[in-house]
């Protein structure tokens, strides 16, 4: 979404901002921000939440101030880094995409280069449809996959819910799997609905493309094979 305002916005600095360097950088940056709201993780504060349970993990009782800040803190923080910054940052853009977009359209052309742009403008109308299309169903399988267990955690920290703890665990269990389901749904709605997608990811796979140049291959020699034997025959 980031790429993609900034090649909207800043048009003639993109090829010098959207760069393979940039992106790792970019990532590098976030990486250790994670690390560090996380660092917390890989103290000894953190531990079983009980004695025979090995499936959860959670504040060790032992540190009382600790399990205050993991109890009540930590699900404020996660739902702000992982729900509502990412969520609003992701909507922002495909605003912001979509009125710069709009207003480059909407912009004076020339009578002469009308003829000449027609099937540019076609295509980039297509490229930035698809785009649209993509980052719509991204943002929608972002929030519904992650604003359960977010909410989850929030809500018991905060109103005091009394539930027993196998319950607490299932229902947990349960929205884990809902967030990490995320990655595969957003693949395969990226398949579904966009053609652009689906021929970007043949392209990162060798061995489809040989098979599909092979077909294509196949189907052309015996197509010529068939004309030169009515030619033959006639």
């Amino acid at each position: 979404s980031c790429d993609r305002w900034i090649r909207s916005q800043f048009p003639i600095k993109a090829k010098r901002l959207c760069t393979p360097r940039t992106a790792i950088y970019t990532i590098i940056i976030v990486l250790i921000i994670d690390c560090l709201l996380h660092i917390h993780i890989i103290t000894p504060m953190f531990g079983q939440i009980a004695p025979d349970i090995k499936t959860n993990c959670g504040a060790d009782s032992r540190y009382p101030n600790y399990s205050y800040f993991y109890k009540k803190i930590w699900p404020i923080i996660t739902i702000l880094t992982v729900i509502i910054i990412p969520a609003s940052c992701m909507i922002s853009f495909l605003i912001a995409i979509t009125i710069n977009v709009h207003t480059h359209r909407n912009r004076i052309i020339p009578i002469g280069q009308i003829n000449v742009n027609r099937r540019e403008n076609r295509r980039a109308r297509f490229l930035h449809r698809q785009m649209l299309i993509l980052m719509l169903v991204t943002w929608i399988l972002f929030s519904l996959t992650t604003l359960p267990i977010a909410l989850f955690r929030f809500v018991i920290s905060t109103l005091n819910i009394q539930q027993s703890f196998s319950f607490s665990l299932l229902l947990l269990s349960i929205f884990d799997f809902i967030t990490i389901s995320n990655y595969a749904l957003n693949f395969y709605f990226h398949c579904l609905t966009s053609k652009l997608f689906r021929k970007e990811f043949f392209k990162c796979i060798p061995f489809s493309i040989s098979i599909t140049f092979g077909r294509a291959n196949h189907t052309v020699n015996v197509h010529t094979i068939h004309q030169q034997h009515e030619i033959v025959t006639n």
